[in-house]
């Protein structure tokens, strides 16, 4: 699970690509064709082509089209889930730091100092019940 999330925030999203610059000639504007209509004159005028464009088929722009939202939709959802492991890790961390805290009494200098002053005060139990013992005989 650790190793998913670190490679998911390894990972960005590519950038969408830069729009293109102007290239000399080309037409100042998308001109629509229609089949029956005569061609605009912006684009065509007594034989000759009047700015450089490319006729593409209405469904492959439609498609285009259609990539471009997907794919922008796809970085918003990239960004939302990125953002939620990133919030994840964050409260596993206050869970773990939580976690890692021992209790006084857990800590071992403590553990050692109690267990040194019991081994200390057995003995001088010992002690004093052999020493009235012995002295009342």
């Amino acid at each position: 699970m650790i190793w998913l999330i670190a490679t998911a925030l390894a990972l960005q999203p590519p950038s969408l690509p830069t729009t293109a610059e102007p290239i000399a000639g080309q037409c100042s504007e998308a001109i629509p064709l229609v089949v029956g209509d005569t061609v605009p004159v912006s684009l065509f005028d007594g034989g000759l082509v009047q700015c450089g464009s490319v006729a593409v088929p209405t469904s492959q722009v439609a498609d285009l089209l259609a990539v471009r939202i997907y794919s922008e939709e796809v970085t918003s959802l990239f960004i939302l889930e990125t953002t939620k492991l990133e919030s994840e890790i964050v409260s596993m961390r206050i869970e773990l730091e939580a976690s890692s805290q021992v209790d006084f009494w857990q800590r071992p200098s403590v553990q050692r100092t109690v267990g040194i002053v019991e081994g200390a005060l057995v003995g001088i139990l010992i002690g004093a019940m052999g020493h009235s013992l012995y002295m009342e005989k």
